[in-house]
């Protein structure tokens, strides 16, 4: 029974990290997010909410930028995890 409690407690913890976001693009490069984006399990969905193929598009993960055609993809919706804060902070020895 404990064990099942356990299980239930942890599956209600929300992350505050992940971030979807519709975007409408009037030019081929966007800037969409003030932190560092994690790599892992980003997505890029056309209006039918579909991925784009990576080949599609360049991305740097480091200042959130995103380099797509926007002709091509006028309507797209962003899926990512930013970085935790505290990796984005620099850390100065004392």
């Amino acid at each position: 029974m404990l064990l099942f409690i356990g299980f239930s407690i942890q599956s209600q913890t929300i992350t505050t990290d992940f971030r979807s976001q519709k975007v409408f693009l009037k030019k081929d490069t966007i800037k969409f997010d003030s932190v560092a984006i994690n790599p892992l399990n980003f997505k890029v969905l056309n209006k039918l909410l579909k991925p784009i193929d990576p080949s599609k598009y360049k991305i740097d993960f480091n200042n959130a930028t995103l380099v797509i055609d926007a002709i091509a993809y006028p309507e797209i919706t962003l899926e990512y995890f930013q970085v935790p804060k505290f990796h984005n902070q620099n850390i100065h020895p004392v």
